[in-house]
């Protein structure tokens, strides 16, 4: 959600946030997951991330999956994935929370990528949430990606916003 390896404010999320003249909060970590614990600029994973929330009074929660929980079991992801889902409901009650689909890259997403999309559908049903599927924009444009043909390039990150405000739309959420 971040944007790695582009220049800050040049994400997906920074893009939108800019058109819609968002009070953004960005609380996402380069290399967590909802497991699997950040690398690099935070040290943290989900549960982490949710704690250094508190406080805040969102109108709009945005979360999505990761390829960064790859390595990790269906079942214990699954039940991760509904418990944090569930925590950021009772932390933000009055929020609308948006679960996003794997952002993928310009070649086709491996099966976990499915996995993942479905324990977020349904975590998002179970907390009154929406689920976003805003397809894979960025599939057969290598040109869109790093070199890893995963992170996209900031080009990248515009067809990402693209395909997700208009996901967004299609859901009925004006943001």
């Amino acid at each position: 959600m971040k944007g790695y390896g582009d220049p800050v404010g040049d994400s997906w999320l920074d893009i939108i946030a800019k058109k819609q003249n968002w009070n953004l909060i960005d609380r996402s970590c380069d290399g967590a997951g909802f497991i699997t614990v950040a690398p690099a600029d935070c040290q943290k994973n989900f549960g982490g991330i949710i704690a250094g929330a508190q406080g805040l009074t969102p109108d709009y929660v945005i979360i999505t999956g990761s390829a960064n929980d790859f390595g990790t079991n269906n079942a214990q992801l699954d039940s991760v994935t509904h418990e944090a889902i569930e925590q950021l409901r009772a932390l933000f009650p009055r929020a609308s929370i948006l679960g996003l689909r794997v952002a993928w890259g310009d070649q086709q997403p491996p099966g976990k990528v499915a996995i993942i999309n479905s324990q977020i559908a349904d975590a998002m049903q179970s907390v009154n949430g929406t689920f976003i599927d805003f397809g894979t924009p960025l599939l057969s444009h290598p040109e869109l990606m790093q070199a890893d043909h995963f992170h996209p390039l900031p080009p990248g990150q515009v067809a990402l916003e693209a395909a997700i405000e208009a996901a967004l739309a299609r859901a009925g959420i004006v943001i």
